[in-house]
């Protein structure tokens, strides 16, 4: 996910990509945030003097897999981007009660994403250069910003800090997610506390529920004054690869395109999104505002169980979907 921190609105406290007027090179080629969901569940229970819900879950379905290559459509090699992959990321964001920062993370499936083998000698696997690259392939990523420490839990997990888009830790894992099959995304504080740090690992996992299989992404830790998670949470779907070439990209913004080509040549996806559930199960939202945004927020569409176009910003509590992209496989 983008944190663009030059044009970052907010949206009950929680960051929602927008596209700027004048956008980097990067980014005049990809498609960039295109919908999200906001949650509000009720107000941080305190326990132990700790505020605020110790899991969140969020639920989503792939009911249209747009694959993982360009070539299974039909664009033009003179138009494409550099880029031969599908790049959709749908992910949810949430934040820590008294972080003070808005948003703190964001976990959930790719398309495409890259794993790595991390270095056994935990003081070299700080270094995301001794870290050996194994493949780009569809993943499960769990990251948090302004964190000391990551670690991964088994074999396929995989944990280094980042320094784009901000500093912090994330962690990944190869996972072959498949259409129509419901997958649940659950981060929950751990009993693993360093009373002398101040700090608690927090873990993030996916659920297979069509196995009821649990894989652990990886556990990233945090500091403990910022309490547990906050009653604000949201779910964003964004294009983070290219549809387009440089070329395009920079012709569209010099002429200040309202319909830029990269959201001509998007590959079209549909997710079905479930409402999130705090606490183990024990507690649902009380808000839910689903917002097209972004350049491409035109090839973006909200509907409900009617089949009906939601409105921007409409209080839409239950199951939605989120369709985006304009272009179909080839036969």
């Amino acid at each position: 996910m983008s944190k663009i921190s030059h044009c970052l609105p907010i949206l009950a406290l929680l960051v929602l990509l927008q596209t700027c007027q004048a956008e980097s090179p990067y980014w005049r080629t990809r498609p960039g945030g295109l919908a999200s969901v906001w949650y509000q569940f009720p107000p941080e229970p305190t326990v132990a003097k700790r505020s605020g819900y110790r899991d969140f879950e969020f639920f989503i379905r792939v009911d249209r897999d747009p694959g993982n290559r360009l070539d299974q459509y039909d664009i033009p090699e003179s138009i494409r981007g550099t880029d031969s992959y599908i790049g959709y990321y749908w992910a949810n964001q949430f934040a820590f009660a008294h972080s003070g920062n808005g948003v703190d993370g964001y976990f959930g499936i790719q398309t495409v994403g890259s794993v790595s083998n991390a270095n056994a000698d935990p003081k070299l696997r700080s270094d995301p250069a001794h870290n050996r690259f194994i493949k780009q392939t569809r993943i499960a990523i769990f990251s948090i910003w302004n964190t000391s420490d990551g670690r991964p839990i088994g074999n396929k997990s995989y944990a280094a800090p980042y320094g784009h888009e901000g500093k912090g830790w994330s962690c990944k894992i190869e996972y072959p997610w498949k259409q129509g099959v419901k997958y649940g995304f659950r981060i929950q504080e751990t009993k693993q506390i360093d009373a002398k740090q101040n700090v608690i690992w927090w873990q993030g996992s996916v659920i297979d529920y069509s196995t009821m299989l649990e894989t652990p992404i990886g556990k990233i830790l945090v500091p403990k004054k910022w309490g547990r998670l906050s009653r604000n949470a949201s779910m964003f779907t964004e294009y983070y690869s290219t549809t387009v070439n440089q070329n395009i990209g920079d012709a569209d913004e010099a002429a200040n395109n309202k319909k830029p080509r990269v959201c001509q040549y998007m590959p079209k996806a549909e997710i079905t999104i479930f409402s999130p559930v705090a606490n183990s199960g024990t507690i649902k939202p009380l808000k839910m505002l689903p917002r097209n945004y972004g350049k491409c927020a035109g090839s973006s569409q909200f509907l409900n169980s009617k089949n009906q176009i939601i409105p921007n910003s409409k209080n839409s509590i239950g199951i939605i979907r989120n369709i985006t992209g304009q272009i179909e496989k080839m036969p």
